[in-house]
């Protein structure tokens, strides 16, 4: 009788290592190659990749673990992260009111591009802006360029002023910035007429 006690207090008291942890949205991650030595006029969508689309912590880690990091990948490439169902384009449906936060990242800036990426998609599947209004975050890219690299936090809609003020502070205080961000809606950024207003700064 003491033998079989003590057997099922030590199982009872081992971790379900098998046990999934869920998240409150399924996100998808996005790869985008560059377009450089495609030759003429590349389609977007012809470079853009779904790598994969995940509801749990668990699959969010075995994802970043098996792709390379910002670091490891070519100039002119993007890694996007967005809402099921939203493609990182300006002109999906998702994302057609809204605009996006960018911050820029000088290539001898003191911080790893990997560690900002990374503390960004955990920002992002840990609904750490839905302080805000519902699903206010579209999705976040970080796009691999020649003299400097982005990162970009997408939001449902550019006319809420306010909002979208409140959400590019929080993106400033949970990846630690010091710098401006640069906000610009998609509407404004599709135009790109000469005399366009200003983009919001933070």
């Amino acid at each position: 009788g003491t033998v079989a006690t003590m057997d099922r207090k030590s199982t009872e008291s081992v971790p379900d290592f098998t046990r999934l942890h869920p998240l409150q949205t399924s996100w998808t991650m996005w790869y985008q190659e560059s377009a450089k030595g495609k030759g003429g006029k590349v389609d977007w969508s012809q470079l853009l990749k779904k790598l994969m689309t995940f509801s749990t912590v668990e699959d969010f880690w075995r994802l970043y673990n098996y792709v390379p990091k910002p670091s490891e990948i070519g100039v002119g490439c993007d890694y996007s992260l967005f809402r099921e169902g939203i493609e990182p384009a300006w002109e999906h449906p998702g994302n057609s009111k809204g605009g996006r936060w960018v911050f820029r990242i000088p290539n001898s800036g003191p911080r790893s591009m990997d560690d900002l990426w990374l503390s960004l998609l955990l920002s992002l599947i840990g609904e750490q802006y839905e302080d805000s209004e519902p699903d206010a975050i579209c999705g976040v890219v970080i796009s691999i360029r020649k003299s400097e690299n982005r990162l970009a936090l997408w939001t449902k809609n550019a006319q809420n002023v306010d909002n979208t003020k409140k959400l590019g502070r929080r993106m400033k205080k949970l990846l630690g910035l010091d710098c401006k961000l640069e906000f610009t809606s998609h509407d404004e950024a599709k135009r790109n007429v000469t005399g366009r207003t200003k983009p919001l700064l933070m």
